[in-house]
């Protein structure tokens, strides 16, 4: 059942909604990583644990396969997706609250790892076997009522949603990139991050990306803020939704993370 950091969970998760609605092309996957980042981050903290940068990355939610597989075919594939989303309003709208609700479960399973001693920080194999469990935990559990519930309620804050998300554009453009370069700049993200490990830090060193991260991080954070009665009507409005609706689907999910965790482990990728 929910624990001490469900708030930072479901804070964190709509931010990585309110990334998906940002108006910036291309962007939006590069700065929903960033949050999710410092979500698992924040919830290792808060167990006294200071995992490495590796090891975050291995915990963070699964996305797209990686560029090397059918690169060009799959980089085109991506492209076309991403402009039909950012053309169709409902579509982007769609993704942002399924990514709300992926988040919060995803950051959930973590925490409850934490807190039941089924993972302890420092073990990279360890990590990525939590984090390849949480995939057919979601899949064989019923979690469809919670989503619906976290649904409705962002329905109800539809337009303050899309207004900070236009709010955090504008700031990310203002203070990180001249008009112009932002969405060059996410499209150019979004392929590094569907490298190898390695070749992102290479990337990293060359163009000096981590300031960047630490002001693009800054602009987020600095969201619930500025929006601080409307985020946090909206926060306790989500918490009661899931209070409401959580408690079968959460113990199925937690016995079904139980299983996937029990299962032969997969090798560590290089």
């Amino acid at each position: 059942m929910p624990g001490k950091n469900d708030l930072t969970l479901l804070s964190y998760a709509l931010l990585c909604g309110l990334t998906i609605l940002v108006p910036i092309p291309f962007l939006d996957d590069w700065l929903k990583l960033q949050v999710q980042r410092r979500m698992l981050a924040l919830t290792l903290k808060s167990h006294g644990y200071s995992a490495s940068a590796e090891e975050v990355d291995l915990l963070a939610p699964a996305d797209d396969p990686g560029c090397l597989r059918g690169c060009l075919l799959g980089g085109l594939v991506y492209l076309v997706k991403k402009l039909i989303r950012q053309l169709i309003p409902f579509l982007e709208w769609s993704r942002a609250v399924d990514t709300v609700s992926q988040t919060y479960y995803h950051g959930y399973l973590v925490d409850y790892a934490l807190r039941n001693a089924r993972y302890r920080p420092g073990d990279l194999r360890q990590a990525a076997r939590i984090k390849y469990a949480i995939h057919p935990a979601r899949r064989r559990s019923n979690t469809r009522f919670i989503s619906q519930a976290i649904r409705q309620t962002l329905e109800r804050s539809r337009q303050t949603l899309w207004d900070t998300a236009r709010w955090m554009g504008m700031e990310i453009n203002r203070n990180v990139f001249r008009r112009g370069r932002a969405a060059l700049t996410g499209l150019l993200l979004g392929i590094v991050r569907r490298l190898p490990q390695r070749w992102q830090e290479r990337f990293n060193r060359c163009f000096k990306l981590e300031p960047l991260e630490e002001t693009l991080e800054e602009i987020i954070e600095n969201t619930p803020a500025r929006q601080k009665p409307a985020f946090d009507r909206l926060l306790n409005d989500l918490q009661q939704a899931i209070a409401s609706t959580s408690e079968q689907p959460l113990r199925l999910l937690e016995e079904h993370f139980e299983q996937a965790l029990a299962a032969p482990p997969l090798p560590l990728a290089d």
